[in-house]
This record gives C-alpha cells, sequence and structure tokens, in this order.
C-alpha cells in the first residue's frame, strides 16, 4: 500500500513516520517537497505519487497568526484538504485527516463525541472545520 504523509517534518508527520507498519510503502512530504497552498502543484505531486492512502498531518497551527490570516490558514486547513479528497475520490483511495479540539467552542462539561456540534471560535478552528467538512459525505 501507497501512503503519502503530508507534514512530514512536524511532530505528528514524524511520529507516523516511525511508527508505520513495514508492509507500508511510506512517502512522507513537507512544505520543501510540495506547497499545500498552491492548489495545481498539489495535484500534480498527487498524481505523481498515486497514494492508496494519504495520511493528512499538515496543518497551518499558529492558531493566533491565523486571526491576521485566515486566507493562508484556510488554503493549508481546508483548500489542500479539498484536493486530497477530490484526488483521492477519482482513484478510490482514502485520506486520513487529522483536525483539532478547536473545531469546538470549549465550553462542553465531558469529552466531544465525534458528532458533537461544533463552534469554533477562531480562525484556526473555523478553517479545520471547514476541511473536516470536505471529508464528510454530502
Amino acid at each position: 500500500m501507497r501512503v503519502l504523509i503530508t507534514g512530514a517534518n512536524g511532530q505528528l508527520g514524524g511520529a507516523l513516520q516511525r511508527l508505520a507498519p513495514a508492509w507500508a510503502e511510506i512517502n512522507a512530504i513537507d512544505v520543501d517537497d510540495c506547497d499545500l497552498t498552491d492548489v495545481p502543484m498539489l495535484r500534480a505531486r498527487l498524481t505523481v505519487e498515486a497514494p492508496d492512502l494519504i495520511l493528512n498531518a499538515a496543518a497551518y497551527t499558529a492558531v493566533d497568526k491565523a486571526e491576521g490570516d485566515e486566507n493562508l490558514a484556510r488554503a493549508i486547513n481546508s483548500e489542500a484538504v479539498a484536493a486530497m479528497v477530490e484526488a483521492m475520490a477519482e482513484t478510490g483511495g482514502k485520506v486520513v485527516h487529522v483536525s483539532t479540539d478547536y473545531v469546538f467552542d470549549g465550553t462542553a462539561s465531558s469529552p466531544y463525541v465525534p458528532d458533537a456540534p461544533r463552534n469554533p471560535q477562531s480562525a484556526y478552528g473555523r478553517t479545520k472545520a471547514e476541511g473536516e467538512d470536505h471529508l464528510r459525505p454530502e
């Protein structure tokens, strides 16, 4: 199985690489390999890599900076995810996307369940929620 890990140089991307099973053919990329804000570049890279599975560990994670640069956060946290989902829909592959608790408002008194109502309170949370939306059935 061909597995593409995005965000290869981050904490999660590095851990996914270290913990990958021996049977997985891993290719890990980071911003130096593919600029996720450049959707045509991303699509071309996905065509070349032809993964069966994308583990999307890439994200714009500068929570405070996202308030002033929501468009950049959206490009990485949402639009790149949409491109990954579209590419995998064409080939039958799958996308595993890592989100964040910032999609919730933080007012719950118990752990959030997967289908809990989202209410992001920041640009970062909004863009990550938008990324999640690309993975939801229509």
